[in-house]
């Protein structure tokens, strides 16, 4: 169990019960950054992936459907959709007819 060893040195450097050598410090600072900047770049493309995704099955209930490109900047619509998306951290943007 790697991971309990890990964890078990990060609770002790934590509490201050082990001293962090300062070089070892540096190296592990850095590798925290860089695994929370990829951390972020994989949310931000996900976050405009599922934008993409949903502009893809939007413009799809338009022609399936045969909707007039309006619907999507009719008040109830958009009420549906805030609703449905009221859980989320993000803002929800819907793109008005003349994006579809």
């Amino acid at each position: 169990m790697p991971n309990a060893v890990i964890l078990e040195d990060e609770i002790s450097i934590a509490n201050g019960s082990k001293k962090l050598d300062p070089q070892v410090a540096e190296v592990y600072l850095k590798q925290m950054e860089s695994e929370s900047e990829n951390i972020i770049r994989v949310f931000r493309k996900q976050s405009v992936d599922a934008k993409e995704k949903f502009k893809m099955f939007l413009a799809e209930w338009i022609i399936a459907y045969d909707q007039p490109f309006e619907e999507v900047d009719r008040a109830e619509f958009c009420n549906m959709l805030l609703y449905a998306h009221h859980h989320s951290p993000e803002d929800l943007h819907i793109p008005h007819r003349d994006a579809i």
